[in-house]
This record gives structure tokens, sequence and C-alpha cells, in this order.
């Protein structure tokens, strides 16, 4: 922190003045940002270096990541992990707007058009984990995604079990949409393939795809059981087929 305060301490005010920056519209809405090794103004780039532990916010966003860049420029925030004295890749980004958490190898966000573009996000919908190659996040309502598995397995990163969605459209807690998709199991892809999907999430009654559960036992072998669809009929009544 003082070795922060002493970096900042070296810039002239107006060089920092947010008002002199940028329109208020436009990235001069961040209100906080900080790296624990060092928070470093590089003039002649027009770019702000945050390292270590880094986070920044901006109105309901918060990136927390290994390291940041801020492009006065171009009005961007750009967040990536970093390597420990192993080579391990450690202190991946994440991504907070609202309720809604991702966190993918790495950040590229827009603060004029509120666009982000992720590589291999990992985020949790409505008990649904969702891993995706990559995802761009138009606003705050629509996420699109390439290549993402969604399944309700417990093992984010390996699961037993998911279902492989070439492109799909998010609208967070309310539904997805995919094009064609099969099912998975054990990275095996199975004849069991939709030309399209739709997922409902929500808390309340709806229709929508109820996901098989898996499992493996002596008696039986691997199995999967009890998928269908799930009919919300009315508010007295339902239906649901396996």
């Amino acid at each position: 922190e003082r070795q922060e305060n002493k970096l900042l301490d070296t810039i002239p005010l107006d060089t920092i003045n947010p008002e002199k920056i940028a329109p208020k519209e436009k990235i001069s809405d961040i209100i906080d940002y900080y790296g624990k090794d060092y928070v470093f103004f590089d003039r002649k780039s027009n770019k702000v270096h945050m390292y270590n532990e880094a986070f920044i916010t901006y109105e309901d966003i918060r990136i927390d990541a290994g390291h940041i860049i801020m492009d006065m420029s171009n009005n961007t925030i750009r967040a990536k992990g970093i390597k420990d004295t192993a080579g391990a890749y450690i202190q991946k980004p994440k991504f907070v707007q609202g309720g809604n958490e991702v966190t993918p190898d790495s950040i590229l966000f827009n603060t004029q058009t509120q666009k982000a573009l992720i590589h291999n996000s990992r985020t949790e919908q409505s008990g649904f984990h969702v891993l995706a190659e990559t995802t761009k996040k138009e606003n705050d309502s629509v996420i699109y995604v390439s290549n993402a598995r969604f399944t309700t397995s417990t093992n984010e990163e390996d699961p037993e079990y998911y279902f492989l969605a070439r492109k799909a459209k998010f609208v967070p807690k309310k539904k997805i949409v995919t094009g064609f998709t099969n099912m998975y199991i054990m990275n095996v892809p199975t004849p069991i393939a939709m030309p399209f999907g739709y997922f409902p999430l929500t808390e309340n009654r709806a229709s929508g795809f109820i996901i098989p559960s898996i499992g493996d036992n002596n008696r039986r072998g691997f199995f999967f059981q009890n998928g269908g669809y799930y009919f919300a009929l009315s508010d007295y009544y339902d239906l649901a087929v396996m």
C-alpha cells in the first residue's frame, strides 16, 4: 500500500483527475482500483497497470485478477492471471456484476459499450455449472457463448457428464437457448442429442427439460435415469414425463 501511494504521488494531479481524463460517462466512472505490488501509470501508452491481488470497481462491476490493465485511450479494462515461481497460472480473473459471477482465464471489458469478451469462463446459473470456451457479453441481460459445457455435476473442471452446446444464448436467471446440443459421458459423445434446447433458469415453476441423474453400481453398471420434460400446466397441476 505504501508503494502504491508513493507511485501515485509521483503523478501530477491533473493526470488522474477524472474530469480531464475522459467524459464523465466513460472510464472516469471508476471509483476504486488497487494493486498489492504496484499501481503504475504508463504516460506513454496512457495505461494504468495494477499487479498482484489487483481489483477495480466500475459502477456495479468488480473485477479481481493478478494483473489488470486500464487503457485510458480506448476505455477498456483487461484482466488476466499471473504466474507464480513454479510457473503455475494463479489469480485468475473474477468478474462480478450484480448477482452474477464469472471466473475466466482472461477478460477484455469496454467501459463505454459495457461489452466484454471472456475466455474459458466458469459460472453457475440456477444449479447449472457452465464452462464456455468463449463468452461475449452484449449487455446486462444477454450473453452469447460458444462451445459451452453445462452440467449439474459438482466436479466443474472434469464433470463425469455434461451437455455440449456449440452455440448458446444466456439470459441470466431466465433462460438458456442452445443450438445443436448432445450429451457427453466421461468425455465420450453419446447419440443423445437435440437440434436445439431451451432451459429455463428460474426459481418459479416453469416448463423445461429434466436433466437425468448419472450413477454407477455393480448390479446395473454405468447408467443415467430420470431424464425428461416438466410441464408447468397451471397453478394447480403439472406433469413430468421421464
